[in-house]
């Protein structure tokens, strides 16, 4: 895998190091951070680095926008980038004109289904929305027999219920019942689910940054605490659990950015992609887990203090392991193309072109 550092990459940690760096925003203690990040994003144009060429964007590799997912999870940061990155991205698709900033995207579960009539109305429930105190609207993909249709809708029309997870963060539940648009646009079909798997495939790439840096953090304090007279990075049950970590870690980063340099082929229904995809969700819900309960261990507990940055990093691991989809969301699918071909067929097809296997998982995804 290249390593070099892209220049897109060196913008979005410089962005993100100066203006959502975790520990100046927990001493700052207010918001006015979101609104500088903003117009930062939209300046330097990290915003729509999503937004292929086709349309008009600037045409950023795959694994770039990955990579600044990346540089985000590495600030824990809070701001909804991923659905800013999709919105600008659906929205130049669609050729709909509206404020990305400010618009959410919807449906944001597998088994979340929007519809449209044939009147131009939406209806439905859908649930788990990421809802920021910037967003006045939301973006809706509903199928339809003619295609996806992009639907924009203002949040005052939606019936909207509010939870906040662990990272302190809201997701709702939306209930849209028979609500005409404010803007309408048609997608090809299968592009809420294409989205749905491009978020995913974003939120693992912020996770990796989020797990590199509870992993440094951890790492660091072995090095600086003493026990006994000595470094507890020393302690042979220390250096097991850091080795564990660090190989959770290099497994996320590995099948994320992977997954990344797909990305584009995810709404061009690449079967290579979705498979990607899939399973860098599974394993980054699996290495959140682990990861997080291992610096929590190193550090004794500590770092669930307020004032301590490392719980803004493995609460921000632990509840993004359910957007988009869960590890178990997501490995049901899987073991259901698997299990479609019987017992004798799995080694065959697990040793396949990923073409052939990934196909099944496309079909199932098309059925529901």
């Amino acid at each position: 895998m290249n390593t070099a550092v892209s220049a897109v990459e060196d913008l979005a940690r410089r962005v993100f190091s100066e203006h959502a760096d975790p520990q100046q925003l927990l001493l700052q203690g207010d918001e006015t951070w979101r609104s500088n990040l903003a117009s930062v994003l939209e300046e330097t144009g990290l915003s729509q680095a999503f937004v292929a060429e086709a349309f008009g964007g600037a045409g950023v590799s795959g694994l770039d926008v990955g990579r600044i997912c990346v540089c985000a999870g590495e600030s824990a940061v809070t701001y909804p980038l991923v659905e800013l990155l999709l919105v600008h991205r659906l929205a130049a698709m669609a050729d709909l004109k509206i404020d990305a900033a400010t618009t959410t995207l919807a449906p944001a579960r597998l088994n979340d289904l929007m519809c449209i009539d044939d009147d131009g109305r939406v209806c439905g429930d859908i649930h788990r929305i990421t809802l920021s105190p910037e967003h006045q609207s939301v973006l809706v993909l509903a199928e339809h027999e003619s295609g996806c249709q992009a639907a924009v809708l203002t949040l005052d029309d939606c019936v909207v219920h509010q939870a906040t997870t662990v990272s302190r963060e809201v997701r709702c539940s939306l209930r849209i019942d028979a609500t005409t648009p404010d803007g309408l646009a048609t997608l090809p079909s299968g592009t809420a689910s294409a989205a749905i798997l491009a978020g995913a495939v974003l939120r693992s790439c912020q996770m990796v940054g989020a797990l590199r840096k509870s992993l440094e953090l951890a790492r660091d304090y072995a090095l600086d605490r003493e026990a006994f007279e000595r470094p507890i990075s020393k302690f042979q049950a220390v250096q097991h659990q850091l080795a564990r970590m660090a190989g959770e870690t290099a497994g996320l980063e590995a099948a994320a950015l992977q997954a990344a340099t797909h990305l584009e082929g995810v709404f061009e229904g690449s079967a290579a992609a979705w498979q990607a995809g899939v399973c860098a969700k599974i394993k980054a819900g699996s290495a959140a887990r682990e990861g997080a309960r291992i610096a929590h261990q190193v550090f004794g507990a500590i770092g669930f203090t307020r004032e301590h940055v490392l719980h803004r990093y493995t609460n921000a691991l632990l509840s993004w392991r359910d957007d988009y989809g869960s590890e178990t969301d997501w490995a049901r699918r899987l073991g259901n193309a698997v299990l479609q071909h019987g017992g004798d067929e799995f080694w065959p097809r697990m040793t396949a072109p990923q073409e052939s296997f990934a196909d099944r998982i496309r079909q199932l995804e098309a059925q529901g």
